[in-house]
């Protein structure tokens, strides 16, 4: 991937690829990467969406949209936005409006023409973001209405960042989101014995809340990485969750 890009946008990268400050709160950096991403791309409007389940259990979203929209967004958009169903459909791959919009069925869509209503758009690409190979929200960049499309260089930027993006929620949420998993803690016992865990699920939990890998999971613990997706599946049927920041919240026993 090739990219030429002029001095002030490579110190635009170059902050928004530095892990966070330990002071910064989720919102203020989902705002900042937002933002500079928003300087380099030539963007009009800029989001960051975390889907319920990721690092929180309600929709979190941070953009720059008039008022009108987020609320609209919220509240009923967000169940007919074809290109969040189509990224959900695709999680590797970014989605470009301006494609989309070349099939008659989504030009002529309720979602899009209430959404050029309340904001008009010439070009909208969404990004997504995983963790542990799941969907956990996207980058959202729209360009000025009559504008030109984005191109490839925008798009390669977008593939560029978004990993960085998914390493900071990683980070942040280990900070902020740390449960206490002392032994003598009786809350988290209770949780244990409410779960019917095993030992070494219990030891696998303690280091996944911590923020290890399946790969350093194995590591630490000497057993095969099919033994640790094994051990992680089994707590998640118990503890009836869906993916580890579910997990992280529910055992956020302070």
């Amino acid at each position: 991937m090739e990219l030429l890009l002029d001095d002030a946008s490579q110190e635009i990268i170059r902050e928004l690829i530095s892990p966070p400050d330990p002071l910064t709160s989720l919102h203020d950096h989902l705002e900042f990467f937002s933002y500079k991403l928003s300087q380099i791309m030539k963007s009009q409007y800029h989001a960051i969406v975390l889907l319920p389940g990721a690092v929180n259990s309600t929709m979190i979203l941070v953009a720059n949209n008039p008022p009108d929209f987020d609320q609209a967004y919220r509240e009923s958009l967000i169940d007919h936005d074809f290109i969040l169903q189509k990224l959900s459909e695709n999680p590797h791959q970014i989605v470009h409006l301006f494609e989309l919009l070349k099939n008659p069925v989504y030009s002529n869509n309720w979602f899009y023409k209430e959404a050029q209503r309340l904001r008009p758009a010439g070009d909208c690409l969404y990004c997504p973001f995983q963790e542990d190979g799941e969907l956990i929200g996207f980058l959202g960049q729209v360009r000025p209405y009559l504008s030109e499309p984005y191109g490839d260089h925008e798009i390669n930027l977008m593939q560029l960042l978004a990993p960085a993006l998914s390493s900071h929620l990683q980070l942040l949420r280990s900070r902020h989101f740390r449960p206490n998993l002392e032994e003598g803690n009786e809350k988290f016992q209770n949780f244990l014995k409410t779960f019917n865990l095993t030992e070494r699920e219990c030891q696998v939990l303690k280091l996944m809340v911590k923020g290890l890998t399946n790969k350093q999971l194995a590591l630490k613990l000497e057993i095969t990485e099919n033994t640790v997706k094994r051990h992680v599946f089994n707590i998640f049927e118990k503890t009836r969750v869906r993916n580890r920041t579910q997990l992280i919240i529910k055992t956020n026993l302070g």
